[in-house]
């Protein structure tokens, strides 16, 4: 028998639809998710037109953003590259601080400072943030005691540095100061020298010096 060709469609569509599953299987709980454009990044200007779109929206997308602008060695508009990354961390840590994520929201304010060493925003947050106890006052009789228990003054060979005009000499020779701000790695803030063990820091006055450093200045309490 012969079958005509408008029949042997109809049977292929037939098949088909029988064969057609009722549904595919979907794990529970998952989330439809829309295929969205990647950003070129490669590109200074797709990254920094992400960078626009994705702030206060999705600040780690942002930080990535920068990250991959950081490789490619550029910055959008005139603000530096750190004053950039400084703003993101501040605006992730408040969105956790708002969501009650605060251990979370003080790496971010801390992570801040590493870019912008005095930005206010970020010390504000922290010090909100920051739950460990504050150090005692010494009393007075705490500060006699400890300067009581002072060994005698010892002199030694250094030299102190003096001032002529509007420069430093040390035995004559002008004195120029390599110098950086300081607090041991492990031992940060008010930890230093109420809990730092001194040979610990050996190790950093060593590179410090490899790095012709020559001065620092230290914040105590």
């Amino acid at each position: 028998m012969r079958c005509s060709r408008f029949s042997v469609i109809v049977l292929l569509i037939a098949l088909l639809v029988a064969c057609k599953p009722e549904s595919l299987p979907t794990p529970e709980g998952m989330a439809l998710v829309t295929p969205v454009p990647t950003v070129d990044t490669g590109s200074v200007t797709a990254l920094c037109a992400s960078i626009d779109a994705n702030w206060s929206q999705d600040w780690r997308a942002v930080i990535h953003d920068l990250d991959a602008l950081a490789v490619l060695d550029g910055q959008c508009g005139d603000e530096p590259l750190v004053q950039h990354y400084y703003r993101a961390y501040v605006g992730m840590g408040s969105a956790l601080e708002g969501r009650r994520l605060n251990e979370e929201a003080l790496a971010a304010y801390q992570q801040a400072l590493e870019y912008v060493p005095g930005g206010i925003e970020a010390q504000q947050g922290i010090a909100r943030l920051d739950t460990r106890p504050t150090l005692a006052t010494c009393s007075p009789f705490d500060v006699s005691a400890a300067v009581n228990g002072l060994p005698e003054y010892e002199p030694n060979d250094g030299a102190f540095i003096a001032v002529v005009g509007n420069r430093f000499f040390v035995l004559g020779a002008v004195y120029t100061v390599r110098g950086i701000n300081f607090y041991p790695r492990d031992y940060p803030n008010e930890r230093f020298l109420t809990q730092m063990q001194v040979p610990s820091v050996d190790f950093e006055l060593d590179l410090m010096q490899a790095s012709g450093i020559n001065t620092l200045r230290v914040f105590l309490r």
